[in-house]
Formats: C-alpha cells, sequence, structure tokens
C-alpha cells in the first residue's frame, strides 16, 4: 500500500488538482479564515476553510486540528469529516481516515433522507410553496 505523504498527493491520487497559491495568497486566505472565526467561533465551515488553508500551506497536523475542531464544532457536517478523513489519510493514518468517512457517509445519507421526504411530500402537495 502506498503511503500518502501530503494532501496534494492525496489529491492527485484522487484525480483532484491542488490550487497553485503564492506565499501571500495563502496567508491572507489564512487570515480571512481567522478572522471568520474570530468574528463567528461557532461556524464549523470557517474551520473546515481554515483547515484547507493550513493544509495548502503544507501545516497538514495543524489543519488536522482545525478540522477535528470543525467537527467538534457540528458534528453532522460531512465536509468537515470528509476533509479530516483526507488529511488524517494522507498523515497514514488510515483507520481514523475510515471512521470519518462512515461518518461522513451517514451524515449525508440523513440529509438524502430528509431532503427526499420532503421533496415527496412537496410533489404530493403535502408541502405548499417552492423547492
Amino acid at each position: 500500500m502506498n503511503r500518502v505523504s501530503t494532501r496534494d498527493d492525496a489529491m492527485r491520487q484522487s484525480g483532484r488538482q491542488a490550487s497553485p497559491r503564492t506565499e501571500a495568497q495563502r496567508h491572507e486566505s489564512l487570515e480571512a479564515c481567522r478572522a471568520a472565526i474570530r468574528q463567528d467561533p461557532g461556524n464549523a465551515t470557517a474551520y473546515v476553510a481554515l483547515g484547507d488553508a493550513l493544509s495548502d500551506d503544507g501545516q497538514l497536523d495543524a489543519s488536522i486540528g482545525a478540522y477535528r475542531e470543525a467537527v467538534r464544532r457540528d458534528p453532522r457536517h460531512a465536509n468537515a469529516h470528509n476533509t479530516l478523513g483526507v488529511a488524517l489519510s494522507a498523515r497514514g493514518l488510515v483507520d481514523a481516515a475510515i471512521v470519518e468517512y462512515r461518518t461522513r457517509s451517514i451524515s449525508i445519507s440523513r440529509w438524502l433522507v430528509r431532503t427526499s421526504i420532503w421533496a415527496t411530500r412537496f410533489a404530493n402537495g403535502t408541502i405548499r410553496g417552492r423547492l
């Protein structure tokens, strides 16, 4: 089994491309994320964005911390679990990554079920309004 050493390697293996950024752009992204967290410390999405920015800056361990904080703030945040799984996999922590991927799948499934129920009720006329 090949060990993935960085987020960029993980992205390449999954067919995605990392966006090339200058040092100034990475710094600006980090500062914007930190400002968003200062403004709304409970915003899990801001922690995911911080994790992405830290990962882009080569700070994989710090990005894992940010993703873990996002999951702590919102345990049902599917993208937080997914990005944490990618980062853990990049660090070689495959078993921990699988746990996050499974949690993400459960979160997405619940959302799909709720959305499907709502759409069905809407289509049947039980719920009025627009989609």
